[in-house]
């Protein structure tokens, strides 16, 4: 769970899963989020391992899946979005316009996007256009260079009943993937705390 808490927040977690307890309701926020750690490739994206992957991201994004890319500067983060194909929101502004707030127009019309450098932008802004029940079964990207910015940037609790892919370039080489959220090993942890507490 120490990923989870990295993206969404050890409080939000033990309150949502409390809400969906209380409530007899299914255990289903973040129930379509995962994750997928591939070493930062950099601008070295050219290989068939790197074909393929952008295939299955593209694949992911055009069933109507969210993307969000994490990883430090120079990680290739921008150069992925190129070759995904992606028209890039953030790039693709004036320069005179790009500290200026996020609105529906800054998106295409059709196809896949990416707002790059998400952090950059307003919080507020993004859900209220990303909001726009149009979109909801729309893939695009979003673009963070930790996981604690993705979490501190507000957005993340929009998305929860959405598909999303966290796709992290990782500095470290570490490679893996899976659930986000396992809320069955959530539920054995929260009842050892449970007991931990009563018998204080």
């Amino acid at each position: 769970m120490d990923r989870a808490d990295r993206y969404i927040g050890r409080e939000t977690l033990w309150s949502t899963h409390k809400a969906q307890e209380i409530g007899g309701r299914a255990l289903d926020h973040y129930a379509g989020w995962a994750w997928w750690s591939v070493p930062a490739p950099g601008h070295k994206q050219s290989g068939l391992r790197w074909m393929i992957r952008r295939y299955r991201l593209r694949r992911w994004m055009k069933a109507g899946g969210i993307l969000v890319i994490v990883g430090a500067p120079r990680s290739g983060k921008t150069c992925l979005l190129e070759r995904l194909g992606l028209r890039i929101v953030n790039n693709a502004r004036p320069p005179v316009l790009r500290d200026s707030p996020f609105t529906h127009a800054d998106l295409p019309s059709s196809g896949l996007f990416a707002i790059d450098d998400t952090y950059d932008h307003n919080g507020v802004d993004i859900v209220r256009v990303l909001g726009d029940p149009a979109l909801q079964s729309r893939g695009f990207a979003l673009v963070f260079q930790t996981a604690e910015a993705f979490r501190g940037f507000d957005i993340w609790d929009f998305f929860a009943s959405r598909k999303l892919l966290i796709l992290e370039l990782s500095q470290s080489g570490a490679s893996g993937h899976g659930r986000l959220v396992d809320w069955a090993d959530f539920a054995e942890a929260w009842a050892q705390q449970e007991q931990a507490a009563a018998t204080r």
